[in-house]
């Protein structure tokens, strides 16, 4: 293994130096022939993909620095994605949706939307927007009201297309995640980040709030009324690694929030519940499923990191 890394460091090092002698190497050729379309190409390709990863680093000193660098080199092939706007175009299933968009931007860090532009009704006309983050806000009549965050960023066209539902399709308590791209990945300073990547995720829905203690409780009493006491003792919140459990059942023989738990810890019954595992959030959708007669499962890693940051990796 150290042998690998060491090779690997050495393998590294000759690829930095000889993509250094190139960058070099096509810069002199262009200082003395200005015209020489390969190696403007070549330099342009090369700070564009420098661009590219300060952008996803969001470090905007290096961004800048390598944008003026792509202008430079750029022989018309970069024209299109170094457009400071692009065309918006607006489609709905069904059509005749009123389109409403908002800018997003951070005020005390906290992303706030600005005043509305009014793009019409779906299908709606291209309308020019400059990179950044939107907000589209998008009604008809019978149908729930859809807000859809988007990012524009360097393409030549940002398309959107959504499908509205009924409110009783979406549900009480839960939220309709319009089916699109989002930037995933990315975070350097995440456990076990990944890199970014965009993905497109298709339509869901996402309760609005965690699992609270109360709803958890209900959850474990409603096993012991069907007779799976153990199991239902076996579910209950407990350490990490088998450790013993947070929540044991009253003289009643049925569970309650504890007001402090063994370690003296303190439990309030619109907390998210804690201290179960993937198996036992698993049967609890189950369990909800059965009971509510609305099927329910747990998102997948793209839908709650789409659901929880946005569609522009925020």
């Amino acid at each position: 293994m150290w042998a690998c890394q060491d090779r690997i460091k050495a393998l590294e090092a000759t690829r930095d130096r000889r993509v250094s002698e190139s960058v070099q190497a096509y810069s002199e050729a262009v200082r003395n022939d200005p015209d020489l379309e390969e190696a403007r190409r070549r330099l342009a390709d090369y700070y564009w993909a420098r661009l590219v990863e300060a952008e996803d680093r969001r470090d905007r000193i290096m961004a800048l620095h390598f944008l003026r660098l792509v202008r430079q080199y750029n022989d018309g092939a970069y024209d299109a994605k170094l457009k400071a706007s692009a065309p918006l175009v607006v489609t709905s299933d069904p059509p005749g949706a009123v389109v409403m968009l908002h800018a997003l931007a951070p005020i005390d860090r906290v992303m706030k939307t600005g005043p509305p532009k009014d793009l019409g009704v779906t299908p709606c006309e291209p309308t020019e927007v400059h990179r950044g983050s939107y907000l589209l806000v998008i009604a008809l009549d019978g149908y729930e009201t859809l807000r859809r965050p988007v990012l524009v960023s360097r393409q030549a066209e940002v398309s959107v297309s959504v499908r509205l539902f009924p409110p009783d399709v979406v549900g009480e308590g839960f939220i309709h995640i319009p089916a699109g791209p989002a930037v995933l990945g990315g975070d350097l300073n995440a456990h076990r980040g990944q890199v970014t990547r965009v993905v497109d995720v298709p339509d869901f829905a996402i309760a609005q709030r965690p699992v609270t203690c109360a709803e958890y409780v209900e959850f474990l009493n409603h096993l012991i009324a069907a007779g799976h006491h153990e199991e239902a003792v076996a579910r209950a919140p407990r350490e990490w690694g088998g450790g013993g459990h947070y929540w044991e059942p009253g003289a009643n023989g049925r569970f309650a929030v504890p007001i402090t738990d063994r370690d003296g810890d303190v439990w309030e019954d619109d907390w998210p519940v804690g201290g179960v595992s993937w198996r036992d959030a698993t049967r609890y959708c189950a369990w909800y499923t059965e009971v509510r007669g609305v099927e329910v499962r747990l998102p997948t890693a793209d839908e709650w990191e789409k659901a929880a940051r946005g569609v522009a990796g925020r």
